[in-house]
This record gives C-alpha cells, structure tokens and sequence, in this order.
C-alpha cells in the first residue's frame, strides 16, 4: 500500500501518483500505474477542475495505463489531459509557471517497472538533478544492466542525485524473492494437481489488481 506524498522535492512543481491536497497546486501529474493506492485523488471533481482551469497541465503515464483510464467511467473524463508516453524514449515537457517558478522543460523518460501491465518508473532530469521514482516494481538481478536510460552514451551508469524507492517488501525477513517464472511454474503445477482430481475441480483466477497472472497464461506448458 502506497503511502507517498506525492512530492518530489527537486522538482517541486510536479506530483507523482498523488493527485489531492497540496498536489493540487501542481502544474505536471505522473501516474505510475492503475492500481488504487497510487491514484488516491485522481477521480475527484477537484483533479479534474484544476486540469481543465489550467493551461497546459497534464497527466503522464504508460499507453496501456492511459486506456485503462479510458476503460474506466470514473477516469474517463480527463482523457483529454492525459499525455501517454513511449518506454524508454526521453521526452522534454514544459512544465507551466507556478507562483514561485517560471516555466521550464523537464525531461521524463518511463522505464518498465515489471510490476503489472503498463507499470513503469519515471527517470526525471532537470534543474533539480537527476530522479529516479521506481513505484512499484520487480526487477531481477542484472536488469539494470539491460536498462539503456540507466545508462549514458558511453555505457557507463548514469548517476543518479535522488532515488524514491518503493519498499513494501523491504523487510529482514524476506531475504529472498522467487523469479516470475519460478512463481508461474508453481501455480501451474498446482493448478494441473486440481484439475487432476476430475471433472468436478474447477480453477477460477481471481485477479482485482491486474498483477501478473499474465506471466501464467504465457507460461511454456500453454504457449
């Protein structure tokens, strides 16, 4: 469960999967991922009065998080705010004047997160310095060094000033975090058992939160 202000100190003009309170004095929203507890505020009537009363604010996510908000009753409405960007391809936004700032350009590059369809984190690079924002994610060991925006021209690691790290499993004891595949193999050995007991032993795949369940259907035994 998410618990993030929504506030990048470096970049004070901005919010991140945090859209009430003092993020609505914001003037560029970015939204990780459609899961509820990073899109607190996002269907208010306040969000969407402040989009539409303010030139050139919008909202930034993934193409497959932008129409999941279009599929959604409660989001469709600020569809046209939202400004879906390409994985790993930097962009420059202008980011409109506030009280205390002019406007400025901020570049945003979205990498993917891992965690569900359209999961991504945000590599931002301003006058701030250098962001990183990784929401909610699952990588393994070695990926960074298949992330290309991670990395500067000449391959060495780009450095970064701030890092904002989700961390619900940062615990002592969970030591150890099984691969995506090796979950998937699991759940299908245990579905297969079911389903061995006959014709009366159904499998039904509850799945609210859009996480992962993919990695199953794909899983080699059914591809």
């Amino acid at each position: 469960m998410s618990s993030f202000s929504g506030k990048i100190k470096e970049f004070p003009q901005i919010s991140v999967d945090r859209f009430d309170g003092r993020n609505l004095a914001s003037t560029a929203y970015f939204l990780s991922h459609a899961h509820s507890d990073h899109m607190v505020g996002l269907s208010s009537p306040q969000f969407l009065d402040h989009l539409e009363s303010n030139s050139g604010v919008y909202l930034y996510c993934d193409r497959i998080t932008a129409r999941f908000l279009q599929a959604s009753i409660r989001h469709r409405p600020l569809d046209p705010y939202v400004r879906p960007l390409q994985l790993e391809e930097p962009v420059k936004i202008t980011i409109p004047n506030v009280t205390e700032e002019v406007s400025h350009q901020l570049c945003v590059t979205i990498i993917s997160a891992g965690h569900c369809p359209g999961s991504v984190m945000f590599l931002f690079e301003g006058k701030g310095g250098t962001v990183l924002y990784t929401g909610d994610f699952r990588i393994s060991v070695g990926d960074v060094a298949q992330i290309g925006p991670l990395h500067n021209v000449d391959e060495t690691i780009k450095s970064v000033d701030s890092l904002y790290i989700d961390t619900t499993f940062c615990h002592k004891d969970i030591q150890q975090f099984p691969k995506k595949e090796e979950s998937a193999a699991a759940m299908v050995e245990l579905v297969e058992e079911w389903l061995a007991r006959g014709n009366n032993h159904l499998i039904h795949l509850l799945c609210p939160e859009k996480m992962n369940y993919y990695f199953m259907f794909k899983h080699e035994k059914y591809s």
